[in-house]
């Protein structure tokens, strides 16, 4: 499983985001979070990487208001 920040799919929602959590932390950790989330993928672009990967099997989906995850069922463990 993977999982990481998603950016929002427009600056009123980015603005949003970083404003709910603005009162709990310092100006510079805001401004990390805002530019982590403009830094941070769509769910296209990966699943076009997990296409371009190869990788079959995986679903990617928002898990969280910031969160996509990308993840595969539990297989059986051959030995």
């Amino acid at each position: 499983m993977l999982r990481d920040l998603i950016r929002p799919a427009d600056v009123a929602t980015m603005d949003a985001l970083v404003a709910r959590i603005s009162g709990e932390y310092n100006q510079y950790q805001t401004q990390l979070f805002r530019d982590s989330l403009h830094a941070a993928l769509t769910l296209d672009e990966v699943n076009q990487m997990v296409l371009e990967a190869g990788l079959s099997g995986v679903r990617v989906y928002q898990s969280s208001d910031i969160h996509w995850t990308a993840e595969r069922p539990d297989q059986e463990m051959l030995l």
